[in-house]
């Protein structure tokens, strides 16, 4: 497996005036790294790029043509090599909140890389995964704020979990080899990430906690009351709720029966005045169906 060749991913509406340091910091730490890293960038808006971007050496920007989410990030898979794993960062993230960003500082730490390097380690131990790593919540004063999501941080290193979060997602290059990786779009509006994870678990390909690798959010504080994170755990939940019910195999099953039986009532309707001839050739119609039926149990559940 080749996991020395990575592109970060930074999905953008340029509003975000942090995205500028992070772009720095990343650069700082490929400058520093034997592993051939690239940095991409999709410019979701129809603002023009700034020109302290737009001309940064081994940063590749395209233009968004779509503001959902999913779409959004599936632009940004088109920016991979096909030899390339990814890592997704998101704007509003940095890689150290010191002050310090140059690389060889022992206070940046920048330099050791572990927010990426523990992920690519763990590809090598666990094949068949993909991986999410922790985000702390920073005010913009710099302070940290006790925050929901903390409390993954006690979660076993390697743990397999249930949802995943793009602002600190690592899918290695042999994920790639084994399915499609794509966002769904029906999650357009949040919640692309974990939809992505329930997706990739039906063919075997789990999402793993990486307790190493950690990066910081700069969030307004007003993100840090007690009922916006309420609010922000009820629509996570809901939004996990819908993906593991839209990639359950017991609800496609039930789906694809129901419509089957309204296609036979509706021919059987269609019958009760028709000639014995007719009656026939419409019951062996309603057997075909159910053959169809049978070939998707057997192809979602007989494997």
């Amino acid at each position: 497996m080749d996991i020395q060749k990575v592109v970060i991913l930074i999905c953008t509406r340029g509003t975000n005036h942090n995205l500028g340091r992070l772009v720095h910091q990343l650069q700082a730490f490929v400058s520093t790294t034997q592993f051939q890293i690239r940095i991409g960038i999709v410019w979701n808006n129809s603002i023009p790029i700034p020109n302290e971007l737009a001309g940064l050496t081994g940063v590749t920007i395209v233009t968004g043509q779509d503001p959902g989410y999913a779409s959004v990030r599936n632009e940004a898979l088109k920016l991979r090599y096909n030899d390339e794993s990814i890592y997704f960062v998101d704007d509003d993230e940095l890689l150290s909140i010191s002050s310090d960003d140059d690389p060889h500082s022992t206070s940046s730490g920048i330099e050791n890389g572990r927010f990426l390097l523990s992920h690519m380690e763990m590809a090598f131990d666990f094949p068949k995964s993909i991986f999410v790593g922790k985000v702390v919540p920073i005010s913009l004063s710099g302070v940290p704020y006790p925050d929901y999501r903390n409390s993954l941080s006690v979660r076993p290193h390697g743990q397999i979990i249930n949802f995943a979060s793009a602002g600190n997602l690592f899918i290695p290059q042999s994920i790639f080899e084994l399915t499609t990786v794509e966002f769904d779009t029906f999650f357009d509006g949040g919640g692309e990430d974990s939809a992505l994870s329930m997706k990739l678990r039906r063919n075997g390909i789990v999402t793993r906690w990486n307790s190493e690798s950690v990066l910081y959010e700069m969030s307004a504080e007003e993100r840090f009351s007690i009922k916006w994170q309420i609010q922000r755990v009820n629509k996570n939940y809901a939004l996990n709720w819908i993906a593991r019910k839209k990639y359950d195999r017991t609800v496609e099953l039930i789906i694809a029966s129901t419509r089957l039986l309204i296609i036979i009532l509706f021919h059987l309707i269609k019958i009760r005045n028709r000639r014995p001839a007719q009656f026939i050739s419409l019951e062996v119609k309603c057997f075909l169906y159910l053959l169809t039926g049978l070939k998707i149990f057997i192809r979602e559940f007989v494997k």
